[in-house]
């Protein structure tokens, strides 16, 4: 039986609209359903987080989202009215040294407007009401308008949220629970002083309040102990301000006040045969530090290019089955983190109130904590450094890759010149785009026998793997350009990324679609590539 196309994608919020952007991208054939009749209009998942706006600018709509958001460059956290802490962003290792805080409604449009681009669509009111497996892919039943129509197609994507159609039809467990709290949200226009480029957190007597600017003077307001039978209201949305907030406050314009319970719940596989699942569908915790989108949309960019590969017939087994030996403890370390903070910052007892809020203090007030509290919450220092696809190759004793970034972490950044035209271009730059990209880095110590180990490396390589590469070659100055060379060219000026490589000998990165790193070696080794390509792509 042959495949009408090559993905089915379930369920249209920020994570799917991801998912058929990224599929597409990747040159699949896709078809994107979802039951409601429209995007979401309230703001819901806020926070757009360093490493996801690093996703957006690879696809080209970083700027946009920019646009439409507001940058918070840190927070404030107060204990009943007294700052203890502050959390600075600006010091981030990314291009977006913040958070931008867009609401979803905004989010989903932009990734509508963006899957139009590339030709994509949104088939509203449908849903899915089952799905069969055998060897060659998934037959689905689809129904809009009452009409039923059979799809056939060879991989099927869940990101239909919490509620997951999909995982249901698995018969998947979610296992976990729900916290004992009930919480209130509300999105209203707030008159007070305090930065509109900064979170508020407020611990008080009284409970917790979280406060997130949005545009246009509005903000999102969060607080516990809300009534889980009772409508949220204005006046108990002031009263909760007029307790808990650290200066004086006033509320007003709601568009949208709801209370809600929070559940950690997570399934024990991503991925059952040509079926996978993601964002919400495979995980939902507590919104604590504005993970669940952020996290669903990693979720998609590490899966897409892998089935890409897939619907190619290039992809191994074991490439497939990576995205849950990835992304399966990244969501279970997400729910242990998100978990424990919001339990810290809920604590009734007045005794453990006041250590955590000392502690808080101290441990914020030096500087690796803050910069561990960075990296977490922007999610970059997500990595795969325990993945079945990620290798290197070190030999002679040598102290190679003293500084560099390890096989399965996120590849970090750097300016680089044109040796053209003598323009500035960054290593993002470089690397945006559906392909691998192997960088070639010409070492800040360079041997006669560098050049011809590169053009060793590259001919030991199928040509059929070769076009799946984008080439870059990254020398000091224009004495190290080799004789001959088809790829790309640009020039470490000051060696800062050289340095931040550990690339003092000639060496080589493989850096992956999603950005993170794949393969390294020093010295260089054609064999030990060829195998590492073996792992992750069948041969043509």
């Amino acid at each position: 039986m042959t495949n009408d196309i090559d993905v089915l994608v379930v369920g249209a919020g920020p994570v799917g609209l991801f998912m058929a952007c990224e599929l597409v991208r990747h040159g699949a054939k896709v078809r994107l359903i979802e039951s409601a009749d429209g995007p979401t209009t309230l703001s819901k998942a806020l926070a757009v987080h360093a490493r996801t706006m690093e996703i957006f600018q690879d696809i080209g709509i970083a700027e946009k989202a920019i646009a439409n958001g507001v940058i918070l460059h840190g927070a404030g956290i107060f204990s009943n009215g007294k700052c203890i802490s502050s959390l600075v962003m600006d010091e981030l290792d990314s291009p977006f040294p913040y958070i931008l805080s867009l609401e979803q409604s905004k989010t989903e449009q932009i990734l509508i407007d963006h899957l139009s681009s590339l030709g994509g669509n949104v088939e509203r009111v449908t849903t899915m009401t089952g799905f069969h497996q055998d060897d060659a892919g998934v037959t689905a039943t689809i129904e809009h308008d009452g009409v039923e129509e059979a799809v056939r197609a060879a991989c099927l994507v869940g990101c239909d949220g919490a509620h997951s159609t999909t995982r249901h039809a698995l018969s998947l467990e979610f296992q976990g629970d729900a916290f004992p709290q009930t919480f209130m949200l509300a999105d209203v226009k707030l008159d007070w002083d305090r930065p509109d480029d900064e979170l508020t957190a407020s611990l008080t007597d009284h409970g917790l309040l979280f406060v997130a600017p949005l545009a246009g003077g509005r903000a999102r307001i969060i607080a516990d102990e809300a009534d889980e039978d009772s409508d949220v209201t204005l006046d108990m949305v002031q009263t909760i301000i007029d307790e808990r907030a650290p200066v004086t406050g006033k509320v007003s314009d709601p568009a949208w006040m709801t209370a809600f319970r929070i559940s950690e719940r997570q399934v024990d596989h991503y991925r059952v045969d040509h079926v996978f699942l993601a964002g919400d569908a495979a995980h939902i915790h507590s919104p604590a530090g504005g993970q669940g989108m952020n996290t669903g949309i990693q979720d998609a960019y590490n899966l897409a290019w892998k089935l890409g590969l897939a619907i190619r017939g290039r992809a191994t087994d074991a490439l497939i089955e990576s995205y849950n030996g990835e992304r399966h403890p990244i969501g279970a370390a997400v729910l242990r983190s998100t978990g424990f903070a919001t339990r810290a910052i809920t604590l009734r007892n007045p005794v453990a109130r006041h250590l955590r809020d000392k502690l808080a203090g101290l441990l914020t007030s030096m500087e690796v904590v803050q910069e561990r509290m960075r990296t977490d919450a922007s999610q970059l220092a997500v990595g795969y450094r325990d993945s079945a696809i990620v290798s290197e190759h070190r030999s002679g004793g040598t102290r190679a890759f003293a500084h560099g970034p390890l096989p399965g972490q996120r590849a970090p950044d750097g300016d680089l010149m044109d040796p053209q035209d003598g323009a500035a271009v960054t290593l993002f730059d470089l690397l945006r785009g559906p392909t691998h990209a192997l960088v070639f880095f010409a070492g800040t110590t360079m041997d006669d026998g560098d050049e011809g180990a590169r053009d060793a490396v590259l001919s030991a390589l199928p040509d059929d793997v070769v076009r799946e590469l984008r080439l870059i070659l990254i020398t000091t100055g224009d004495e190290a350009l080799p004789t001959t060379w088809d790829g790309i060219r640009v020039v470490d000026t000051e060696a800062a990324l050289h340095r931040r490589y550990g690339a003092d000998r000639a060496c080589l990165y493989l850096i992956r679609p999603d950005g993170y790193v794949g393969y390294r070696a020093q010295p260089l080794d054609a064999k030990s590539l060829l195998a590492y390509f073996n792992t992750i792509m069948v041969q043509a």
